[in-house]
Parts: structure tokens; sequence; C-alpha cells
């Protein structure tokens, strides 16, 4: 483990930084090499983190650090969970990583999920908690994944076709498509990502970044047409600054094919409040890892990370991912570490917890927004 100041990096190394650097919160990095797969990683470093590393040079009690240092237990149990800090178990061992899960939570179950977004979230996690997996990117991906339909040859040749956006549009009238054309245009480079998308003409991102989130619209595939012009002819009344459709079979299995971006909470919930009753009684797919606001799962929301000291080549581009990424890397660390598969779960839990997430709702903890069905 290696810590290097901002002001100690090469000027390339540290350009590369800069969107953290210019933050202010953060002083450095720590680069460590896992034992046994030497994987190196990359850790930014708050003056807190600084602090308490320095102030446990040698052993000292938690205790004692509390009363030193402006710290909270969920701080140390990152750091000890992050390898960046030993903590002795009952054994009086030092211990880091997934094996000192038992030092900072009680041996409980884990919470019972209410309602049903939560539970195929949980379930993924359960399910990848006892498979293998060659990589912690191989595993985010798999998660983010989770609940999509196969694509058969069946659906590749009922939705592979050139007229697809005509398809998905085909029953909206000349005034909807009027309508839609005079508030928002078409994002041209959106189909090499797999989407179909429009953007609001008179776009303008509110001052305050903090409350930008979507709104998912899950129906299974052979409905998505039908929502999809629910969606449309609704969209230029709402406040939505973008929407957009995933495209051909492949998109259409996904369980967020139909996206709506909103800068404020108190608008998406009134997008939802419309288009609920709209699609009343439309056949759930439903997405993972999202925050569920009606009662069958059909729409859900989330807050995609701010942007904020984001580095170029980070993936957590969007909210699932964000949570994927994280989960991922727990789950395979606790299961390198040889824990039971009860245990790898708790671990991946628990930490997710500890980066924000509430894992009841699936949406970010510290959001301050009612959440959940109205």
């Amino acid at each position: 483990m290696r810590f290097t100041h901002f002001d100690d990096m090469p000027s390339e190394a540290r350009a590369s930084l800069l969107p953290v650097v210019e933050m202010g919160e953060y002083v450095g990095i720590i680069e460590q090499t896992r034992t046994g797969s030497g994987a190196r990683s990359i850790k930014t470093v708050s003056h807190t983190t600084l602090a308490v590393l320095r102030s446990l040079e040698k052993p000292e009690s938690i205790g004692d650090v509390f009363a030193k240092l402006d710290v909270r237990i969920a701080d140390i149990a990152s750091l000890v969970f992050d390898g960046l800090l030993e903590a002795a178990d009952h054994r009086a061992a030092f211990v880091s990583g997934p094996k000192a899960l038992d030092i900072f939570l009680k041996r409980t179950r884990p919470s019972i999920p209410s309602g049903y977004l939560s539970c195929i979230s949980r379930e993924a996690i359960d399910f990848y908690a006892r498979v293998e997996t060659a990589t912690p990117i191989d595993l985010a991906w798999k998660l983010y994944q989770f609940n999509r339909y196969p694509v058969t040859p069946e659906s590749a040749a009922r939705w592979f076709r050139p007229d697809f956006d005509e398809l998905m549009l085909g029953r909206a009238t000349y005034a909807q498509r009027r309508l839609l054309g005079e508030h928002f245009e078409r994002v041209l480079d959106a189909e090499r990502l797999g989407w179909i998308a429009w953007t609001a003409k008179a776009f303008r991102h509110a001052k305050d970044t903090s409350e930008r989130c979507k709104l998912y619209v899950s129906p299974r595939p052979d409905q998505t047409a039908w929502a999809f012009r629910e969606v449309v002819d609704y969209v230029p009344e709402s406040a939505a600054t973008g929407f957009k459709l995933g495209v051909y079979s492949h998109g259409l299995m996904r369980p967020d094919k139909i996206v709506l971006y909103f800068d404020d909470f108190a608008a998406l919930r009134r997008t939802h409040a419309t288009l609920e009753s709209r699609l009343s009684g439309v056949p759930v797919q439903g997405v993972p890892f999202s925050c569920q606001l009606d009662a069958r799962g059909l729409f859900s929301w989330g807050a995609d990370p701010r942007t904020r000291g984001h580095l170029s080549w980070h993936s957590d581009d969007s909210w699932r991912m964000w949570v994927c990424n994280r989960l991922a890397g727990a789950l395979f660390d606790g299961r390198r570490a040889q824990l039971s598969p009860e245990d790898v779960m708790r671990y991946a839990l628990v930490r997710a917890e500890l980066h924000g997430v509430d894992v009841q709702t699936w949406a970010r903890s510290h959001f301050n927004l009612p959440i959940g069905p109205a």
C-alpha cells in the first residue's frame, strides 16, 4: 500500500485526476496490490481518511480514535473493508476485507425485502453470491442484466427490422407527432448505443443538479409499443428533459427499456402519476436495483451519480451500473475470501449501505426525498 499526495504526483498523472483534485475534499491516492490476484487498485484519500490512517500507524482502540477525530464507525468499517486498516476479531487476530464482516455487523439474517423490485434485486445478489465469475467487471455486467429476457430467433425476427421506429410510433396520430416535434428533437447518434432518444429543445439544466433523476417504465416486450405510444402522447406536457427507448430485440428484452429524464424529483412524480393511470394493467417486467414507485413495479426511479469529481475513465455512468459495480466488487471479494454464500450476500449489502445505498428500496440513501409507492 502506497500513499501519494497530489502535490507529489507527476504533472501528467495529476492532470488525469484533476476533477477530484479541484473538489478540495481529497489530498491524494492510495495504490494497493491485492495479495494473490496481483490486481492493482487506486483509492482517493480524503483529509479525514489520511488523519485516521496516520493516527493508526500503531494499534489503537476505536474508542481512542473517536475521541481524537471526528469519524463514524461506518468510516472505520469502510477503511477496514477496503483493506486500508486491520481490526482485531474475537480471536485477537487482525483481519481486513470480508473477513472483518462480523466485527462490524451482528450475525443476523438480512431483512426481508418488500416489493417486487426489491425482491428481484435481492434474488440477483443471492444468486451471484453462489456463482463463480471471472472478474468483478464480468459480475457487474451480469447483475446489471438480471431480469433481462433472452433474445430468441422468434423475437429477433419480430423486432430486428428497418421500420422499428415506425413500428413503435405507428399508431401515434399526426397531431401527436407534430407536438413531439415541437418540444423534442431526435438524438441522432443514440442508436449506435442501442437507443432511439429525444432531448427537449428548451432543455436547460437546473443550477442544482443534485436532484437529477430518471423514471423507468418496464412493460413486457410485447406490450412495449403500446406503452411507448402513451409515453410519447404525454411527454410534451411533462417536464421531462429527455427520453429514450431500447431498440430492436436486444433493446426490448432489457428491463429498463423506456427511460425518461428529469431535473427534479417532483416533476418525475407528476409524470409517473399520469402514466400510471394510462398504463393500468400493462404486464410488468421490472428493473432491478431501482426504486419502485407503484404497487406492481412497472414504474421505478434512480438518480445517476453526480458528475462533480467524475473521472473520464470511470464506468459509473448510470445509477444501476454504479450500484452493480459496487455490489460486484463486494461479491467477488466475499467469494474469494471463502465466506459462506449467506455471508457473501451480507457483505455485499453492508458495503452497498456504506456507499450510500438504501438496500431495501435501492434508492440513494442521502437523496433526501420521499421514496416508494405514494
